[in-house]
């Protein structure tokens, strides 16, 4: 728990200090982001963006992450074939950038986005080895560091909302524990669970919603217009 409240006061110191550039800069606008697809899998992920010049935003990223499965539902997946009730709590702080090719590109087709990710992970489970019984607890935590590249292109809404549509590949120093199949900010691992992939690589789609906190000047005067 210390750590996700590190995390997330970092995150709103740099929110503090993007926001007072902003007012210091006529071509630039604020945005929030939030991946709805990762509440399916037990992962808050937020991601606020800054435009310092047409075409590139800057990007900072924050996100925490709680799931657990029953046991019924682990014996039906063959990775779990020895563990029984995997819990897996997390965090991970972002940043980097977005960029598209600006000109006469309304819905920002494509745009390529990469990221620095770190993450801490606190996982437990009930380990059975060879099947056999009784389990005993394992208890695995840590830091991690990887990077991430999204590849997508973004549908308008409505005139302060969006919706980004993509691709995550990610890559973070191979682990060892079974639940490293999911990084949050990174995605899931395609190697070991009988997906074509590299060691230490991940994956997984984007859909986000992107609300416009504040507009650039000059692009309030071209609305009005």
């Amino acid at each position: 728990m210390t750590a996700l409240l590190r995390n997330l006061g970092v995150l709103l110191v740099l929110l503090l200090l993007m926001g007072r550039y902003h007012t210091t800069s006529a071509q630039s606008h604020l945005e929030l982001g939030w991946n709805v697809g990762s509440l399916f899998i037990g992962t808050l992920d937020l991601k606020s963006e800054l435009g310092v010049s047409p075409g590139i935003n800057l990007r900072l990223g924050m996100g925490l992450r709680a799931q657990s499965y029953p046991i019924e539902q682990v014996a039906q997946n063959r990775i779990f074939a020895f563990y029984r009730q995997p819990r897996n709590l997390g965090s991970f702080i972002s940043v980097g950038f977005r960029a598209w090719n600006p000109t006469d590109n309304p819905y920002q087709y494509p745009y390529l986005a990469l990221d620095v990710v770190g993450i801490h992970y606190r996982e437990t489970l009930l380990v059975r080895p060879n099947g056999q019984t009784p389990a005993h607890p394992s208890n695995i935590r840590g830091w991690t560091a990887g990077i991430s590249a999204t590849l997508g292109f973004v549908l308008r809404l409505a005139r302060k909302w969006h919706m980004d549509a993509g691709i995550q590949l990610g890559y973070a120093p191979p682990r060892e524990e079974l639940l490293s199949y999911y990084h949050p900010g990174i995605g899931f691992s395609t190697f070991g669970s009988g997906i074509i992939g590299i060691k230490g690589g991940h994956i997984q789609p984007i859909l986000a919603l992107r609300y416009t906190l504040q507009t650039a000047h000059t692009q309030r005067i071209r609305e009005m217009e």
